[in-house]
């Protein structure tokens, strides 16, 4: 932002910001849940740098899963925004084993929410059967632990599961779980759209309610008066928010870049 307001010797390119990585791996999602995890999933390949950046992407090779993310910066009218994709493509499976992966994944929207999917409501390792039918849907989980029971508008089924916005940042979000009949494979994408504001200094509103996530904060262990007054902090920030404010202006507006 130094760069963006005093000029190129004041700063880092904001390319620097900018990234684009893709994986494939063969997952065995048939296997039960209950006595197998994920231990190779994209998550765990960005920490141990197999995760490598990609300049051009092949076809997808048979039977294997694609996971791939991209991250591109702008600046608008003096404010940094970031737009991300992610997204993971793969054989056409049952709806049961695409749940299992996404909830083995639980792909992230912000700080405050995360994309979940409802899974089916019995093992056969337990040799019990629901005779309720499965729930085919995706949902949006809350990251804000025991602050989610306290605050009616943080519940899941407040969130549109497609197109919405976070209640505590400038984040909005689309997302899309779709087959492909023809080529026989799920597509699933997450778009997130983040307005980080001036960046000027680490208390800058955005910025500030963009890295908050409150497990830290001091109401939330802390005495009654501390919890009050960081409720009511929370409560009053959806008011100081424009929802769909970040989506509207990373298409709507040329992007002002150095």
């Amino acid at each position: 932002m130094n760069r963006h307001f005093y000029g190129a010797s004041h700063g880092i390119s904001l390319q620097s910001l900018q990234s684009s990585a893709s994986y494939e791996e063969k997952l065995a999602l048939s296997k039960c849940q209950c006595r197998y995890s994920f231990g190779s999933s994209p998550s765990c390949k960005t920490t141990s740098g197999i995760f490598q950046p990609t300049l051009t992407i092949s076809p997808r090779k048979k039977d294997l899963w694609r996971f791939s993310s991209q991250s591109t910066p702008k600046i608008v009218d003096g404010s940094l925004y970031i737009g991300r994709i992610f997204t993971m493509v793969g054989p056409l499976v049952r709806w049961e084993q695409i749940a299992r992966l996404i909830e083995s994944v639980r792909p992230g929207i912000c700080q405050h929410l995360e994309c979940a999917a409802s899974l089916p409501r019995f093992c056969r390792h337990d040799r019990q059967a629901s005779k309720k039918p499965v729930d085919r849907r995706l949902y949006i989980a809350s990251l804000t632990g025991r602050w989610g029971d306290v605050l009616e508008d943080l519940r899941s089924e407040k969130f549109n599961p497609e197109k919405g916005s976070c209640l505590l940042c400038a984040t909005d979000y689309d997302i899309s779980l779709e087959q492909d009949i023809n080529e026989k494979e799920w597509h699933f994408t997450l778009r997130t759209y983040h307005c980080l504001g001036p960046c000027r200094t680490p208390n800058d509103q955005l910025w500030a309610y963009f890295t908050s996530d409150f497990q830290d904060a001091h109401g939330f262990w802390g005495t009654s008066s501390e919890r009050n007054s960081e409720l009511e902090e929370l409560q009053s920030r959806h008011l100081k928010l424009d929802h769909g404010g970040a989506r509207r202006i990373w298409y709507g507006k040329d992007e002002s870049r150095i």
